[in-house]
């Protein structure tokens, strides 16, 4: 059968990437692949197997991740873990910007308020690690991987020159 005669191609896809994702640490992913599940068991539950139909191809792979993780859970892991809800992975993108952004305000905060502090970089980002409720150790990896105070900086002094 070609692709464009598979009508769940494109979702069976999506369900492989979003279990994916989840199997990787990704939490919203995890949910999203747990509701799946939910469905999937409801048409179960509901007699889809008793009407001699098995649930669409795209809820079976969430039955499927549903079921490894059940299995896994068994074996002594911890549920969190094998539901992929643990969120013991990296944090997104998005999320890494944002705590970049709030160091670097945090950094300037200290730097205008005159305070004297020995090592001002990492007390901003005990500060935003506090307040985020982040560990300390992912706040300074975003800041890092954004190119930390060099790059505040630099972005500080373009700033300046437009004005």
């Amino acid at each position: 059968m070609r692709d464009r005669d598979d009508p769940w191609r494109e979702s069976v896809e999506l369900a492989q990437e979003i279990t994916r994702r989840a199997n990787a640490g990704n939490v919203p992913a995890a949910m999203d692949a747990l509701r799946g599940a939910a469905v999937g068991l409801r048409d179960v539950l509901g007699g889809v197997l008793v009407e001699g139909r098995l649930p669409d191809p795209e809820r079976r792979i969430y039955l499927r991740f549903l079921l490894n993780a059940l299995e896994q859970i068994d074996q002594g892991i911890e549920p969190g873990k094998a539901l992929g809800i643990w969120g013991g992975k990296r944090v997104s993108e998005d999320r890494d910007v944002t705590l970049f952004l709030k160091v670097g305000v945090a950094l300037d905060r200290l730097r205008a308020k005159s305070i004297d502090v020995e090592k001002p970089v990492a007390r901003a980002i005990e500060i935003v690690a506090k307040r985020t409720g982040c560990g300390t150790p992912t706040v300074e990896k975003a800041w890092k991987s954004y190119g930390g105070e060099d790059a505040w900086n630099a972005a500080a002094s373009a700033t300046e020159g437009d004005a």
